[in-house]
């Protein structure tokens, strides 16, 4: 094994497989407090390469760095810091647009909706995933974790309550604990038959990507500009081109004051099934392009600034995520699809779950597992909450109203989604306890958007139901989006203020005063569980904190 700085047979408390993100925040929690933990480098999963829509993954940091005391994190916390903390590019995002494309033609002005930020707030980061996993892995290393990067495990056992772990060199490490936070094909998940053949999941999705330079801004292909219209810039943030069959995420990077260039991070989500991997990236990317007109425009003369990489169908999933002496966490304990960037934020939450059982379990010396299951039924029902939702958008594109009708969706349960957490790190930061998040863990509905409210968990199901039927051939796609479109407007806990009441809506701003309104909407006419959760949360948010 490459030793970043420990040599010998040192026994570890905690050894943890893989050296990204998810793993290197867990190190750097853990020896914060302590704990003597070693680092092995295993196989990346190759959607770890994907750019990341930032804004849940600096929450997650920020928070981490609260409850456990890590202030390094927040050096990862907002744009400004993360600008001069990692290597270009960097994307700020003051805006989400959608864009529904169709074979052979422009997208229609109608089909165009975009979530936009006050004029003045701050912008959220985009990352490029690798630089991320690079330095906080170079902050747990610095707090006193050891690294072996590169290393290629051959072997883990498990016996006389010691985890052994040999390379294929024969050098081995022990620790008392073993957490996998490497990605799927784990030497440890191969050898453990932890991986379900096939997945569980019913998404099947693929994805190309790389990052582009060159090619035209938005503002040149979204012609006539009146027509379409426009909150913020469409180069002010990310861009999701929906149609049938799949999704085309581009990420802006450079697209701040002061950026040395600009490029574009493109990935190209496909139906698995509908479109099967044929030829080279490059050229399946570009047999794509010929087929939507503003697409071939917008990146007409691009060329890649890394080569392409084909994932593959994305999802695996395994067994059982606990068990004697060892949990996975992050990638290795399934991956379903890189819309939105869920994977990432998912597994930083699964560390703030697993960090304070940890540290327990090393204090007492007492490493049982049922001390862990509770991480086991969050992360499997996690998993499945995301498959859910993948297979709703999915399910969606077949149609514009419809896939409209699914973002209205969405779009309740994000706007909605963040207070309870919100809520817990005020207390945190007004109390010092994190009893608030502990409490949080056992959220009725795990992985949803809004996983402590029983309406929207309703409204997501009726609009999942409705998509498949459309999918299945059993509904019209017009008359099931209506449907849908009704149910949010009915739905007591979705404030006309956000414009969702209409789906003629194409640019929800939330403005100083939309705050304002929902602030009133919240004394006045939200529902009981709902309006205190959004004054704390707002509270929190506006503070800046």
């Amino acid at each position: 094994m490459r030793n970043g700085d420990v040599a010998g047979p040192a026994h570890h408390d905690i050894v943890i497989l893989g050296t990204g993100t998810v793993a290197s925040a867990l190190a750097a929690v853990l020896v914060r407090h302590g704990v003597k933990v070693v680092m092995a480098g295993d196989e990346a999963h190759p959607a770890a390469g994907l750019d990341e829509m930032g804004a849940e993954v600096t929450r997650h940091l920020r928070v981490l760095g609260a409850r456990y005391k890590v202030p390094e994190f927040q050096r990862f916390a907002a744009f400004e810091p993360l600008l001069a903390e990692l290597p270009a590019p960097l994307g700020a995002e003051l805006c989400h647009s959608f864009v529904y494309q169709r074979p052979g033609r422009s997208p229609e002005p109608s089909e165009v909706m975009q979530v936009s930020m006050p004029a003045k707030a701050p912008p959220e980061p985009n990352l490029r995933r690798p630089a991320l996993d690079r330095r906080l892995r170079e902050v747990a290393e610095s707090l006193g974790a050891s690294v072996r990067t590169g290393a290629k495990v051959a072997r883990v056992s498990v016996a006389d309550g010691v985890v052994t772990v040999t390379d294929v060199d024969g050098e081995r490490l022990t620790a008392d604990y073993l957490v996998d936070a490497s990605g799927p094909g784990s030497v440890f998940l191969t050898d453990r038959r932890l991986i379900e053949p096939g997945s569980r999941f019913t998404t099947r999705t693929r994805s190309l990507y790389a990052r582009l330079a060159g090619g035209r801004p938005m503002e040149e292909v979204m012609r006539p500009a009146k027509a379409y219209g426009k909150a913020a810039s469409w180069t002010g943030g990310s861009t999701h081109h929906l149609f049938a069959g799949g999704y085309l995420r581009a990420i802006p990077f450079g697209n701040h004051p002061g950026a040395a260039a600009r490029s574009t991070g493109v990935t190209l989500t496909l139906d698995a099934d509908l479109h099967p991997e044929q030829g080279a990236p490059q050229e399946q990317f570009a047999e794509f392009l010929s087929r939507y007109p503003a697409l071939a425009e917008q990146f007409e003369g691009a060329e890649p600034v890394e080569p392409w990489v084909s994932t593959g169908r994305h999802q695996h999933s395994v067994s059982h995520t606990v068990g004697h002496r060892w949990c996975v966490i992050g990638d290795a304990a399934g991956y379903v699809d890189p819309f939105n960037s869920r994977a990432l934020a998912a597994g930083l939450g699964a560390v703030n779950m697993l960090a304070w059982r940890l540290l327990e379990a090393v204090r007492d010396g007492d490493y049982a597992t049922e001390r862990f299951e509770p991480l086991d039924r969050f992360t499997r029902r996690s998993l499945n909450a995301n498959d859910d939702l993948t297979a709703m958008l999915t399910a969606s594109l077949c149609d514009a109203a419809l896939a409209k009708s699914a973002l209205y969706v969405l779009q309740a349960g994000f706007r909605f989604g963040g207070f309870p957490a919100l809520d817990a790190y005020g207390q945190l930061l007004a109390t010092g306890s994190d009893a608030a998040f502990r409490e949080l863990e056992k959220a009725p509905y795990p992985g949803s958007l809004f996983p402590t409210h029983a309406g929207y968990q309703r409204l997501f199901t009726t609009a999942a139901a409705e998509c498949a039927a459309v999918a299945s051939g059993r509904a019209e796609a017009a008359e099931a989006a209506g449907r849908v479109f009704a149910a949010v407007r009915e739905a007591d806990f979705v404030p006309a203020v956000l414009g969702l009441d209409d789906p003629a809506t194409r640019f929800v701003r939330l403005t100083p005063a939309t705050v304002l309104r929902l602030v009133l909407w919240s004394f006045t006419r939200a529902p009981d569980d709902l309006g205190p959760l959004v004054r704390r949360g707002l509270r929190i948010a506006l503070r800046g904190r």
